[in-house]
């Protein structure tokens, strides 16, 4: 629980990035409290409960009296009074309610009642006071604000729990105000002993000042941003109104006679950096009528942000102004928000004509499938299935939405990771999360891939093992995509280096326990090496399970030594002969993976050609022995790379013999 130890706002944050993933799903707490907010202490993130989640339009139903007495009392006040209708609002109002509470319980640990008090009697009076917040958590916030809470955070709070549900703080901005807060958390805690490099330098001509990754003065910067604008006319209000103000803030600085502070120079840089790499990005969308309007609120929310970034470094400077029109951008950007939500209505309620425009089944199945997200979102609708008119329009064969579909306008690509034979690998922020994307370069053109695709991650989606990378989300319209979480230690292989051989050994039995999940579900890995193998949270994980299956259709080629076609040094004998895969050659591949662990080497060597591996291999031999093996570790390896498919152990047996050299005295 987030008040067992102290809450912070980087874990507020966490809970706030799931309450609002929550909303985009179309679903709502049906009694939101204290106990919904807990913490992961091997990711260090807050994360909220889904236990009490409903669909809008199903909060309240199969409630019995006495679970609906329990939840009153964990409700706001109009939720207690209206007991079947949760929704967004009263979400917002339950969190800030809770955020107060954990507040409170910060201050009772904080404060001590005594010089004398010890540890004991410190918990046991915390203990009291979380127990009193979750049997009677508070109702309203207090008349005045109480000495432990800070400004800005009362700010947040008086937002949050306004009486009146319209006027309180949207999703967006509460997401926004908590990751600010948490920032300058971060920013309290750091050490301040070293100034910074920046603290006293000062720009003589801003006119010349560069922003070095696009290599163009600022001015040129806003000048190529202007012509992105117009390209993009479909996001044209949201994006004007950036610019002007950005436009506004550089005319300030140009125009300032003396010299300013590198800091306020590079702070404006940054934002614009962000706005110009957002428009670049967003030119290569080919958004359709449908695409466009189901991006625009995806659009307007990163801009949202962008406008308090503009209002906090106007703020903080003091040769900046907000005299202008163009810095009251709150009322233009509910408008236009407003103005977004009654096309999209308007869409989704008569959808024929702009799938008509469409001019192909696969730009009008991808157009289906973002309206039914859009209908979920908004909670109107819970899915549109095959037998509403929205599935039937255009020639397509839509049936329900999958739950896991995730659109292209959420995720953000960044960085280039690799390339691998299913498609490319990229860094990416997905819903305010760091994931890793995986575009796959199957032709989606082709139905009987698409079906493929969609029962593979329909698969994948099922699983749920400490030891699997999880996948969050998948688009299989358009260009097809993963979306997976990011491990943040990297492969086992640069992890391990630091440990001794029992603490590798654990982290194979990691991932052994996760190849018997996936076995136990008839599930075949197929693309084992030790770059499959990565670290998360201290904790070993298989990934890319199920891509060798893309990997190894006809239209997709193999590419040297990386994915599941080229990789011969893991390869079971029968695979390099022609035959697929199974749960058998799975522990050969992880016998190799054992022998590259533990040698930190590639099995065979990192000189040996492809092709004399492979005819090593199919000639029945293995590698050569490593000399720091023990008899009973060469033993496993021999028993799991038996020529023989029918002689290798199950992966059952892989994880016991794992857990005895990693238990090993």
């Amino acid at each position: 629980m987030l008040d067992s130890r102290g809450v912070t706002w980087g874990y507020l944050l966490g809970c706030a990035h799931g309450l609002a993933y929550a909303h985009e799903q179309g679903l709502v707490h049906r009694g939101l409290s204290v106990s919904h907010l807990l913490r992961s202490y091997t990711s260090k993130k807050g994360i909220l409960s889904g236990m009490g989640l409903v669909r809008r339009q199903d909060a309240g139903h199969g409630l019995t009296e006495a679970d609906a007495e329990r939840e009153r009392k964990s409700r706001s006040p109009e939720m207690s009074n209206h007991a079947n209708d949760p929704s967004v609002s009263s979400d917002i109002l339950a969190f800030g309610l809770a955020i107060f509470d954990l507040l409170a319980i910060n201050h009772e640990i904080s404060v001590a009642t005594s010089p004398d008090e010890s540890y004991k009697e410190k918990w046991e009076r915390v203990d009291i006071a979380r127990k009193r917040v979750r049997q009677q958590p508070t109702e309203q916030l207090p008349a005045t604000q109480p000495d432990y809470v800070k400004e800005a955070e009362w700010n947040l709070l008086l937002g949050m729990c306004a009486a009146d549900p319209a006027a309180r703080t949207c999703m967006e901005d509460v997401v926004y105000q908590v990751g600010v807060l948490a920032q300058q958390e971060n920013i309290g805690n750091s050490s301040t002993t070293k100034a910074s490099d920046t603290s006293s330098a000062i720009v003589e001509d801003v006119s010349l000042y560069e922003i070095q990754t696009l290599g163009k003065t600022l001015r040129e910067t806003l000048d190529e941003a202007d012509e992105l604008c117009s390209e993009l006319e479909a996001f044209c209000d949201v994006n004007r109104a950036i610019y002007a103000r950005l436009v506004d803030v550089y005319k300030q600085l140009e125009s300032t006679r003396t010299p300013l502070s590198a800091s306020l120079v590079e702070s404006f840089s940054l934002i614009l950096l962000r706005f110009y790499v957002m428009l670049e990005k967003s030119t290569f969308g080919g958004y359709s009528i449908v695409a466009s309007a189901c991006a625009a609120q995806t659009v307007s929310g990163k801009n949202y942000s962008m406008h308090h970034d503009i209002d906090r470094l106007i703020y903080n400077s003091p040769v900046l102004e907000r005299t202008s029109e163009v810095h009251r951008w709150r009322p233009t950007w509910e408008q236009t928000r407003q103005r977004q939500q009654k096309a999209m209505q308007t869409i989704l309620e008569n959808p024929s004509s702009a799938l008509r425009q469409l001019k192909s089944d696969t730009k009008r199945s991808e157009a289906v499938a973002l309206l039914q997200f859009s209908a979920r979102e908004s909670g109107g609708i819970s899915s549109l299935g095959s037998t509403t008119p929205l599935a039937q329009l255009g020639g397509t064969s839509a049936g329900t939405l999958p739950q896991w579909f995730v659109p292209a306008h959420q995720v953000e690509l960044r960085g280039h990771i690799a390339d691998g034979s299913f498609g490319a690998v990229y860094r990416g922020e997905w819903l305010g999360t760091d994931v890793v994307v995986k575009q796959v370069l199957t032709d989606q053109e082709n139905k009987e891939n698409r079906a493929q695709f969609r029962q593979e991650i329909d698969l994948w989606f099922s699983l749920n093992h400490e030891h699997l990378i999880k996948l969050y989300g998948a688009c299989h319209e358009g260009r097809s995509f993963f979306v997976c979480e990011r491990a943040s230690q990297g492969t086992i292989l640069s992890y391990v280096k630091r440990f001794d051989r029992r603490t590798a050994w654990r982290y194979l039995r990691d991932a052994a326990e996760g190849l018997q999940h996936l076995h136990d579900h008839g599930i075949v890995h197929g693309d084992l090496k030790g770059n499959n193998i990565l670290v998360s949270d201290d904790i070993a994980k298989l990934a890319d399970f199920g891509l060798s299956i893309i990997a190894s259709r006809e239209e997709v080629p193999a590419s040297g030594d990386e994915g599941a076609l080229g990789a011969f040094r893991w390869k079971a004998p029968e695979c390099l002969m022609g035959a697929r895969p199974t749960f058998a050659s799975d522990i050969y591949s992880f016998g190799m993976c054992i022998i590259e662990v533990l040698t930190r080497k590639f099995p065979w060597g990192n000189s040996i050609p492809d092709e004399a591996v492979r005819r090593n291999v199919t000639n029945k031999l293995i590698p050569a022995r490593p000399e720091d093996f023990s008899d009973a570790e060469w033993d496993l390896v021999t028993r799991m790379c038996s020529f023989d498919p029918k002689l290798r152990m199950n992966a059952s047996a892989v994880v016991n013999w794992a857990a005895y050299f990693a238990n090993r005295a």
